[in-house]
């Protein structure tokens, strides 16, 4: 039974939210907890109509998921023109991304198929299963464990984040 949700302006979702739902954004998760609007598999076709969301935020559910690639091109299909999509996720090197429920890694420069402007995206815009979502990326940012009795990792992730070169290096 498959039944489209249908949204007014200004519409949020927080995929994967749990009980952590981001301020102003609609709860999606797969299980019903306190905070989420809709229950459904991201892993499976989203139950919003195509171009329906103005705003999708993602944080750490794409290593998760049996197919980050149909979720990426399933966001794709329900964002709106000119909307926005913000996805977190943990470094491959970052002890996170190594427990035994992540199916993916990541590095800076995954979501780069998706993007048309850079190396990789011109390269391999053919890959079928993309199904043509393209995304610009408008940053990237690598977050740092800040701690304020060692007020000088705010200072090493302001370095880090001032250039694509010092990310690479860090």
């Amino acid at each position: 039974n498959f039944k489209h949700q249908t949204f007014s302006k200004g519409s949020k979702l927080d995929i994967a939210s749990g009980t952590d739902k981001k301020p102003g954004f609609k709860g999606v998760d797969i299980v019903k907890l306190p905070g989420v609007d809709y229950v459904m598999d991201v892993n499976k076709k989203l139950k919003f109509k195509d171009n329906s969301i103005d705003e999708i935020y993602s944080k750490n559910t794409l290593p998760h998921l049996k197919d980050a690639i149909f979720t990426i091109t399933e966001f794709h299909r329900i964002l709106k023109n000119n909307g926005k999509i913000e996805v977190i996720v943990p470094h491959f090197t970052n002890t996170r991304a190594n427990n035994p429920f992540i199916k993916h890694r990541f590095s800076l420069h995954s979501m780069d198929y998706f993007y048309v402007n850079t190396e990789i995206g011109r390269d391999r815009s053919y890959y079928k299963n993309m199904k043509g979502a393209r995304f610009i990326i408008v940053k990237r940012e690598i977050k740092i464990r800040t701690n304020k009795f060692m007020p000088w990792t705010y200072l090493i992730q302001k370095w880090v984040n001032s250039s694509l070169r010092n990310m690479h290096l860090y």
